[in-house]
């Protein structure tokens, strides 16, 4: 339920290739993850919005120490008949009752001992109908079947091996989508220190945010282009300096879209008021903006 201020709400950087980086958090802002939610009616789910209304309202301030156990014991049950792993969703819900109640190391103690083992990473997904790419599911099943244990060395390499060809017709960003596929072909089969090196030497290296070549493949075709001028006008800058010229040149966002619409507004105020500062000067000036919000 956190609610941070994202260039481009994540509809961007979703459509593009994890190696551009694309969405970028304001920078110096305290994101405040656990605030009230103003209009539950504006959120995805209203009524899960409004269950974690009623959890804030129980569980006291978030810097407390159980304040995130106590969080986790007023979330709603677990529906595990629509999950991809019903069994291990059901063995969650079992422990998460079991221990109730429990605090800080207790707690964790208890939830080891009434889980699983093995359920991290690398785990083949029980029914791929109930995902939202079954292909994909079945296709990442037999990669796990082919990479052996998930802690093994090798394991991340192999299933990067059985990943299928990006489409890069699709991509907003084709050149280096095409590039970034030649990279794995080159160098599938190698492992360790040597896999990382053969992908350094066939990637191009470029810092920083980088152009969206086709912004007609995002969602949001508008907001895309206005991220391209902004990486126009700060292409001479490097690392935070760069963020926050980013941030300066981000058109101003819609906040009564916003399911908590005072903390957006707040945010908005903030990053105008600080326009042009860079560095510590504008973290410290955020900071000031935005304690009132917190």
């Amino acid at each position: 339920m956190r609610r941070s201020f994202l260039w481009l709400a994540g509809g961007i950087l979703a459509a593009t290739l994890t190696l551009s980086a694309v969405a970028q958090p304001v920078a110096g802002a305290s994101s405040a993850p656990s605030q009230k939610l103003n209009d539950c009616s504006k959120d995805s789910d209203p009524k899960l919005c409004e269950a974690y209304n009623k959890a804030l309202a129980s569980c006291g301030k978030p810097p407390s120490p159980d304040f995130s156990d106590c969080m986790d014991d007023h979330a709603p049950p677990m529906d595990c008949t629509k999950s991809p792993n019903p069994t291990r969703c059901t063995s969650a819900q079992k422990a998460r009752d079991a221990c109730r109640g429990k605090r800080g190391d207790e707690r964790a103690k208890c939830m080891q001992d009434k889980m699983p083992q093995g359920g991290g990473p690398g785990q083949r997904i029980e029914d791929c109908s109930k995902t939202s790419d079954p292909k994909m599911c079945d296709t990442y099943n037999k990669a796990v079947s082919a990479c052996g244990q998930p802690n093994s060395p090798d394991f991340g390499d192999c299933m990067d091996d059985h990943t299928p060809a990006m489409d890069c017709s699709k991509s907003p960003n084709p050149t280096l989508c095409t590039t970034a596929q030649k990279a794995r072909d080159a160098c599938r089969g190698k492992r360790g220190g040597e896999r990382a090196n053969c992908l350094q030497e066939k990637m191009p290296h470029t810092g920083g945010a980088q152009r969206i070549e086709d912004c007609s493949k995002t969602p949001d075709p508008k907001m895309c282009e206005s991220f391209n001028k902004a990486v126009a006008a700060c292409a001479s800058l490097a690392g935070p300096d760069q963020l926050a010229c980013m941030e300066d040149q981000r058109p101003a966002v819609d906040c009564s879209k916003f399911s908590n619409p005072a903390q957006c507004k707040a945010t908005e105020q903030a990053l105008q008021a600080c326009k042009g500062k860079r560095g510590q000067e504008r973290s410290k000036c955020m900071q000031e903006r935005l304690a009132p919000a917190r």
